[in-house]
């Protein structure tokens, strides 16, 4: 992906972590919008009328997340904040040590706090960074966002499970589909819950409003996973889909780089097989 973190996080400011970053498309503007009560993770995706997500508390935002030792939300570092930090706008238990944001971009360092308190601790010493571009030439509806987990050394684990991304949507967003990365054909999912190994696209009834994020890398051991609102524990219904890697026995820096678009069923389709092409080696 044409895009780096290093060049922006070696020059980032410390202003208040609350702004939004915008693009222009034919539908209006597509807004991603951060908070300082949600360390910068962004907790507001408005297009063409919809607000896509549903941030009802410091778990349910468009942001990343890990799990280490299969113990889920026992040892959950987490971009938002955690559990016990309750509903939104309440403040969050992440540490943003550095933020930047301009028109259409934004990069972020944030040291993530736990989901839930381990052993009486709640900021972990996790690293979590972020780069985010909204709009590309001829492609306004497109999000690139390029994540950094840093698991730090000494850390003794069997295995991590690093969300790269996940997003809690309303419950309009209730057609699941997976796309297929050579042809851009769409076939329906389960309801799940599961992991599957293509792109996936969640989508309103009538195909106006649609969601889509495809990985520019392998997941290891990992893939794209979807929930049902009935599978969900939201105290509003929600959906969800989240990108996955597992990785043993983990330390140092892991990486990957995203695309996503929020445009109709058919845009999303065309911005992520574009964006594919684009990137491709």
């Amino acid at each position: 992906m044409k895009l780096s973190l290093l060049p922006l996080l070696l020059s980032l400011s410390a202003h208040a972590q609350v702004g939004s970053i915008s693009s222009m498309t034919a539908n209006g503007p597509l807004v991603l919008s951060t908070f300082d009560y949600t360390a910068g993770a962004f907790c507001s995706v408005k297009w063409n009328g919809l607000e896509f997500i549903d941030a009802n508390d410091h778990g349910r935002c468009f942001q990343s997340a890990m799990s280490v030792d299969w113990l889920g939300e026992g040892y959950n570092p987490t971009e938002a904040g955690s559990s016990p930090d309750g509903n939104l706008p309440r403040p969050s238990s992440s540490k943003v040590l550095n933020y930047v944001i301009g028109p259409s971009t934004m990069a972020t360092e944030t040291q993530m706090a736990f989901y839930r308190d381990v052993n009486g601790v709640k900021l972990s010493n996790f690293i979590h960074r972020k780069y985010v571009q909204v709009g590309v030439p001829g492609r306004p509806n497109v999000v690139r966002y390029e994540v950094q987990f840093e698991i730090p050394a000494g850390a003794k684990h069997f295995i991590a499970t690093l969300g790269w991304l996940t997003g809690y949507h309303t419950p309009t967003l209730n057609r699941y589909y997976k796309m297929n990365p050579l042809s851009g054909g769409l076939s329906e999912l389960s309801d799940g819950p599961g992991e599957q190994e293509w792109p996936i696209v969640f989508s309103n009834a009538s195909g106006t409003h649609a969601v889509g994020v495809m990985a520019l890398k392998p997941l290891v051991r990992g893939g794209y996973g979807r929930w049902r609102p009935e599978a969900m524990r939201c105290a509003e219904k929600c959906t969800k889909w989240n990108v996955v890697s597992r990785y043993e026995f983990p330390a140092g820096t892991y990486r990957m780089a995203m695309v996503l678009s929020f445009n109709s069923l058919s845009g999303v389709v065309q911005d992520l097989m574009a964006e594919q092409s684009f990137n491709r080696p």
